[in-house]
């Protein structure tokens, strides 16, 4: 029973959300039209905000504050996985 509920309600959900990009989707490219600049300082005002809390995160955290070679060397570890990872698959 439990197994049946879930997936009509999957189901539905995916319908649901189909029906909602099919209506949105003009909308969504006539407003991108119209406010290219709105919508590029609110992408480069998020992506700020990303690297600004990152930073005051990492400087509250006085293990890593005090050493800022161990966060460039996490850093450069992250991007050489990722990077990695990004190739194999």
């Amino acid at each position: 029973m439990s197994v049946d509920f879930f997936e009509t309600t999957l189901q539905t959900l995916r319908r649901s959300t189909d029906d909602a990009d099919t209506v949105l989707q003009p909308v969504r490219k006539s407003i991108l039209k119209r406010f290219p600049v709105v919508f590029t300082l609110a992408v480069a005002f998020g992506v700020a905000a990303i690297f600004f809390g990152f930073e005051r995160l990492i400087s509250e955290i006085d293990f890593l504050n005090e050493r800022p070679l161990l966060i460039l060397l996490v850093g450069v570890c992250v991007l050489a996985v990722t990077g990695t990872l990004y190739k194999k698959l």
